[in-house]
């Protein structure tokens, strides 16, 4: 009977060169579109209830009327990461990839095959 396992290697290395896929690339844009309104929400919160003196209005008011903004700042964001994509894509052919530095994984991934035989008992 035939098994096969799958071995993982890993080498860890601080700088590499690497390309995106348009899976990865989204991934991050979609990261830095939530992330971004998410901190700036939080800078409004901060500016609003405890640096500002003027206390007429309130921050559910302002942050509900903040929320189309952001829909319309992620929807715009990612429109953009949709169209930027092939530009990504020829810059990092054109320099082989993008050099980044970091705490990087190579991982590669080998199949074993393993063969066992069933003793007659």
């Amino acid at each position: 009977m035939n098994h096969q396992r799958k071995i993982i290697e890993e080498h860890y290395d601080t700088k590499a060169r690497v390309q995106l896929d348009f899976k990865g690339y989204i991934k991050i844009a979609i990261f830095n579109l939530v992330g971004l309104p998410v901190v700036y929400a939080i800078y409004l919160y901060i500016y609003l209830i405890y640096l500002n003196k003027e206390l007429s209005f309130s921050f559910i008011s302002y942050l509900i009327s903040f929320i189309p903004g952001m829909g319309l700042f992620f929807i715009i964001g990612f429109s953009t990461s949709l169209i930027t994509y092939p530009i990504y894509r020829w810059w990092c052919d054109k320099r082989r990839g993008q050099l980044m530095t970091g705490k990087f994984a190579m991982i590669r991934e080998i199949e074993k095959v393993e063969r066992q035989e069933k003793s007659a008992d």
